[in-house]
């Protein structure tokens, strides 16, 4: 049966959201960080690209981080229907695509956001994609956040390639990117459904 998706915006009742109570979260183990630190110097090592962005050392981190944390998400609810490159460096430089979905074959980014609470987070917190990685064939887009100094990650939501293409460009932050607010993002419970073909 069609189903059409929904959006995170019919489940916040207040301003701020409360992380505990809408998303999946973990307590990010140490050997992941420590991974994720290994991978991050690796990657660091590498001439990234001419379309790729450098970040920071810590933001190049946590977009790491999330990457794992959406894995162990994936791993728990979903386990055998996806393949993961979150532990791949790209000998080349860049990267393409985070894990792949199955039975659609569905590529799959990983977007994470830094946090600086573990409390809470305003609605219009949002997804972003910087224009030059609309380039890459993605299907979805899947937005993780990470607390360094907690130590939480989470995973938030996700939206369709055509939904965040359709996003006006904002030039106003540090990459121009084309942004979706969390509160129009769809829950990552219905991921699986989509990418079988049953919602949309």
């Amino acid at each position: 049966m069609h189903t059409t998706l929904t959006s995170l915006g019919s489940r916040f009742t207040s301003p701020q959201v409360h992380l505990f109570d809408h998303f999946y979260f973990q307590r990010v183990p140490e050997a992941t960080l420590q991974l994720a630190d290994e991978l991050t110097k690796r990657i660091a090592a590498v001439s990234r690209g001419r379309n790729t962005r450098i970040f920071s050392e810590l933001a190049e981190l946590v977009g790491k981080v999330g990457e794992f944390v959406v894995r162990d998400y994936l791993s728990d609810y979903w386990p055998d229907r996806f393949t993961s490159y979150v532990e791949r460096v790209n000998p080349h430089g860049g990267d393409k695509t985070d894990v792949i979905l199955y039975p659609g074959s569905l590529a799959c980014d990983i977007k994470t956001r830094q946090l600086h609470t573990d409390d809470t987070i305003a609605p219009n917190f949002d997804l972003r994609v910087p224009y030059t990685e609309l380039e890459k064939p993605q299907d979805c887009f899947v937005l993780a956040a990470y607390c360094p100094t907690t130590q939480y990650g989470y995973v938030l939501g996700w939206a369709t390639w055509d939904e965040v293409q359709r996003q006006p460009l904002r030039e106003d932050i540090r990459f121009p990117s084309k942004c979706l607010p969390l509160r129009e993002l769809h829950p990552i419970q219905e991921l699986a459904g989509w990418a079988a073909g049953a919602l949309g």
